[in-house]
């Protein structure tokens, strides 16, 4: 069996983390900064329905504890796709 990682691979999957740990680091900065704000700002990237699916958790979420999060910005390889969940969200 092949275990080898293509580079194509490694970057989509260094890039993905890094958006991840990224989002994690701004959310925990602003909880840490303001305790009583409930205001956050999403990204969506990649519009299937994986992302979207993904998105409709985090808004679920968000709002389970009392939260507000609005999604400004969407983008996928595919521009019908990009703006359809721009209109969902």
């Amino acid at each position: 069996m092949d275990e080898s990682i293509s580079r194509r691979g490694f970057l989509k999957a260094s890039a993905g983390a890094g958006v991840a740990l990224q989002g994690l680091q701004m959310a925990s900065s602003v909880w840490a900064q303001a305790p009583g704000a409930r205001r956050f700002k999403a990204v969506l990237i990649g519009c299937g329905g994986r992302g979207k699916g993904a998105m409709g958790n985090c808004i679920e979420a968000a709002q389970s504890i009392g939260a507000e999060i609005r999604v400004v910005a969407t983008a996928d390889v595919f521009e019908d796709r990009a703006k359809g969940a721009g209109k969902q969200f």
